[in-house]
């Protein structure tokens, strides 16, 4: 394959690009240990390229493979292997341009919430009795949402302020169910504009219904 590429494209990305394609094949058969295998191969390039972008780049992948295993395979392993690539990222964008750090930074921080919530990629949520959400979770949940809110969601893209919104309300379902309705309107507005896919426009309108049930019979 790198005999066919142009002059002067980074072999990183080639290569990335090239697992990739294993990894989400893996992904199709449900192939936890072959998902692995084929991070751990593309991480051990990573680490030997002096490129930050390219090791966030990883790692921001991970996070989206791992996630879409998890909503078909919610396991205790799964859910670890989510939240350190998300911690390795945050980690790996500290030097990087103001620019792309922001980038980075947004979608890590997003989806430690969104994982810890169990929110999966479509807006269900994940049937997890064995993850228990620990104080500890909840108070890194509101650090992140709080940090998201004061410094990314002015400038965040909707897609992203549309994930927010879902995990405020999620965060506060609990003890302020009208407030929760608020925050996924927000995040219904956002997505009646076209940014989701129908099937997870249609499974956040049965997260309010769910939402609003509850406070009627409260």
């Amino acid at each position: 394959m790198r005999r066919n590429l142009p002059g002067g494209v980074n072999t990183y990305y080639a290569d990335l690009i090239y697992h990739g394609r294993h990894v989400l094949t893996a992904i199709q058969e449900r192939d936890l240990q072959a998902v692995k295998n084929y991070a751990d191969e593309v991480e051990m390039m990573c680490i030997g390229c002096s490129d930050a972008s390219i090791r966030a780049l990883f790692h921001h992948r991970m996070v989206f493979v791992y996630r879409k295993l998890f909503q078909k395979r919610p396991t205790v392993e799964i859910y670890m292997e989510i939240l350190r690539h998300c911690d390795k990222g945050l980690r790996s964008v500290q030097n990087l341009d103001t620019d792309i750090n922001m980038f980075f930074t947004e979608f890590f921080l997003i989806k430690m919430c969104l994982t810890r919530m169990k929110i999966n990629v479509d807006f269900t949520l994940a049937d997890t009795e064995d993850i228990p959400t620990t104080a500890a979770d909840r108070s890194q949940i509101c650090s992140h949402l709080g940090h998201i809110e004061a410094e990314y969601l002015p400038s965040m893209r909707a897609r992203g302020a549309m994930m927010f919104h879902v995990c405020k309300a999620r965060a506060v379902e609990s003890t302020d169910r009208r407030l929760a309705v608020q925050y996924i309107d927000r995040a219904m507005n956002l997505a009646n504009d076209g940014l989701i896919f129908e099937e997870r426009r249609q499974n956040l309108e049965s997260y309010r219904r769910k939402v609003v049930e509850n406070q009627t019979s409260d």
